[in-house]
């Protein structure tokens, strides 16, 4: 159970669009969620960051009975919960039991604007994508090695455009090709060099959707690049439910089908058994 300043404890999630009924979840350090496309996930994934980025909630709960609601518990380092909730052009936040306009985000999120694996090779779009100045992102490739330390060994910039040199199996791989977008190791790597980079200074959260997104090696070098003790951020990731079971580090939630052919509440969660 996730307890370290800042980190999200659980979430009680009392309504939803896509949820059948009320569920607690608890959140460890890495936390994945497995289900099928279109079941749930990303709208699961838009309650952790509803606080500073209410607009994705507000876009479901506009419809008529279609209210999201949940309250997310956190350590700051007493325990904490922030309680929000949405139907139609209303939407209210509370703070410990007392309604405010809005609740700063308690911990930093690092969730890239579009898709996590297509994240641009040119770097003034990356950092438009990762929502930096892109001095800053500059910057951070350069040390991404140091930072990291993973499978990416060298990064340079060559005409505004980021090459990396990575560990792949038992071979090293050049990513300076002519494709728009990073390798997806190398892609990752960036994303957790900015985690980091902002858990030195203040919680933060790592969203990332459709972890398994790619090879298998891929995955396996995902799960346990974040699985690794010395990360000093959360992890919540999602999965489509053929992924392959991540290190027992991570706590795994499912999603399962209730009714399939519903347009509302058609799922519930089902979570591992945590310590």
């Amino acid at each position: 159970m996730a307890r370290p300043f800042g980190w999200i404890h659980s979430i009680d999630i009392l309504d939803d669009v896509w949820l059948a009924e009320p569920t607690t979840v608890r959140f460890s350090r890495c936390n994945l969620f497995v289900g099928a496309n279109g079941i749930g996930k990303t709208h699961f994934i838009s309650l952790l960051s509803g606080l500073a980025s209410p607009s994705k909630v507000m876009e479901r709960a506009g419809p008529p009975d279609s209210t999201v609601h949940a309250v997310i518990n956190w350590y700051d380092p007493q325990p904490r919960r922030a309680e929000f909730r949405a139907g139609g052009k209303q939407l209210y936040f509370a703070s410990d039991g007392a309604t405010v306009p809005f609740i700063p985000q308690p911990y930093r999120v690092v969730r890239p604007l579009d898709h996590w694996g297509s994240l641009p090779r040119n770097l003034r779009e990356l950092a438009e994508a990762v929502s930096l100045d892109r001095w800053a992102i500059r910057k951070l490739i350069e040390s991404l090695p140091e930072i990291v330390q993973g499978a990416v060994k060298r990064t340079w910039i060559e005409n505004e455009r980021i090459r990396a040199e990575y560990i792949r199996g038992d071979s090293l791989v050049t990513d300076s090709g002519p494709r728009q977008i990073l390798d997806n190791i190398v892609t990752l790597e960036v994303l957790v060099a900015i985690a980091e980079t902002y858990a030195r200074t203040q919680p933060t959260l790592l969203l990332l959707d459709s972890l398994f997104n790619g090879t298998y090696d891929e995955y396996v070098h995902a799960t346990d690049l974040l699985s690794s003790s010395v990360r000093g951020f959360q992890t919540v990731a999602t999965a489509i439910d053929v992924a392959p079971s991540p290190p027992p580090e991570w706590t795994v939630t499912r999603f399962v089908y209730l009714d399939r052919s519903s347009y509302k509440r058609w799922a519930r969660l089902v979570q591992d058994d945590m310590e």
